[in-house]
């Protein structure tokens, strides 16, 4: 683009901790283009955990804030949301570029009339979504279509606004503000001992490996002489006791800490002190690859090709390499990832 480039915008309009962290690293690359622009990530809802978002992105986010006009409720009628819009109380919207993703088809009129600049990219118009609706775009990545990533779709539209330098790095840094956390991760998970990480649980159901296997697996870890310790985020207190029944003294790291710390923010500090981690594809996966835990990602509903994060250190297991077609995680087979685990502690 012509005009200097010195605000920007970026709203995901979703919610919950794995889209907003599957974000991340076309963010970085935001950051690697727009060294010395101030970026703006505009979230769903105001919240706790957007202020706590604001401490740790700091180092290269300018501020996170929400905008929950924009795409919220989404499902109700439209003149309830036209009312929800022109009711609500608006911050005056002063960008150079806006970048737009996942709005229900309304909300981009709301959109229009909110920022004030005329460069606004809705990037469900770029690759690989082009020329298809909301309901086609969904099954093209439940059913494993889609041409490329999803995060491609976005790096259509920074392309479009400043270009990529030939000594780029494939993985641009995420820095992050966490060495309040790190040393209560440094407590928690003291040097001296090799820990694989477990993270089992996942908000939907359907992309939960057996916790069976999970089990077998930590077991198996320990006859290889490391400490298996499982990540429990708030919707997987359920696990901790079937886990603790089959696995005697194992160690849930995150609940031995105050409350109060519980949250992405310590898990990305603990992410970075274990050796490796397995875990299913969930918001447990993106926290733990924005700080590149070396780990193995379990995907099954979603094809990994289309949503595992960008970032090093990462194998991605996908059902469909051993059943065609399936999207049933029980059909990944334990030995499969008992063999890929093995081969990688005997790398590192």
């Amino acid at each position: 683009m012509k005009h200097p480039i010195n605000r920007v915008c970026f709203y995901y309009a979703r919610s919950n901790i794995g889209d907003l962290f599957y974000n991340l690293p076309f963010l970085a690359l935001l950051r690697q283009r727009l060294p010395h622009a101030h970026i703006t990530w505009g979230v769903e809802k105001d919240n706790a955990r957007h202020k706590k978002m604001n401490e740790v992105f700091a180092p290269f986010i300018d501020e996170v804030i929400a905008l929950p006009y924009i795409g919220a409720a989404r499902g109700e009628p439209f003149t309830k949301k036209l009312k929800h819009f022109l009711t609500s109380p608006k911050p005056k919207l002063d960008f150079d570029i806006v970048l737009l993703r996942r709005l229900p088809p309304q909300s981009k009129l709301f959109a229009r009339r909110l920022f004030n600049t005329k460069a606004i990219f809705f990037a469900d118009d770029f690759p690989p979504f082009t020329g298809h609706s909301r309901a086609e775009q969904k099954e093209l990545f439940k059913y494993g279509k889609a041409v490329s990533h999803e995060i491609m779709a976005l790096r259509h539209v920074i392309d479009e606004i400043t270009p990529a330098t030939q000594d780029a790095p494939q993985y641009p840094p995420i820095p992050l503000a966490l060495s309040a956390y790190r040393a209560r991760a440094a407590q928690l998970l003291p040097d001296g001992t090799s820990y694989i990480g477990f993270a089992a649980g996942v908000g939907d159901a359907s992309r939960k490996w057996p916790l069976d296997n999970y089990i077998a697996l930590a077991k198996q870890v320990q006859t290889w002489g490391h400490e298996p310790i499982f990540f429990i985020g708030p919707q997987d207190q359920d696990l901790i006791a079937p886990l603790s029944a089959a696995l005697p003294g194992i160690r849930f790291p995150e609940m031995e800490a105050p409350e109060s710390e519980r949250d992405f923010a310590l898990m990305m500090a603990l992410g970075e002190r274990v050796k490796y981690a397995v875990v299913n594809d969930s918001g447990n996966a993106h926290i733990l690859a924005a700080v590149s835990t070396p780990m193995i990602i379990l995907h099954s509903v979603f094809p990994a090709r289309l949503l595992a994060p960008l970032r090093p250190n990462i194998i991605s297991i996908d059902v469909r390499d051993y059943v065609a077609n399936s999207i049933y995680p029980s059909d990944i087979p334990l030995s499969g990832v008992r063999d890929i685990l093995a081969a990688q502690l005997q790398q590192i």
